[in-house]
């Protein structure tokens, strides 16, 4: 059963400020893995290509694991 924890006004506001950060990370990490897809269609720069889009991924991974280990631990 889950129980509800109201949270202070400055909890309140810096998870806001957390998931707005999270929000935009997320959205930067989409904007880099475009650009290394791009360049994987380039013949010269698929190296790099790849290295954006893997460094991307495992930012995101990292995000992902961090989320999961803060709800495990109910905060």
């Amino acid at each position: 059963m889950k129980q509800r924890i109201s949270l202070t006004a400055g909890e309140q506001k810096q998870e806001k400020t957390r998931n707005l950060i999270e929000a935009f990370v997320s959205l930067m990490m989409v904007v880099i893995m475009g650009i290394g897809v791009n360049l994987l269609t380039s013949e010269t720069q698929q190296i790099a290509g790849l290295l954006l889009v893997v460094i991307s991924l495992g930012v995101e991974l990292v995000f992902l694991l961090l989320r999961a280990r803060e709800s495990r631990k109910g905060r």
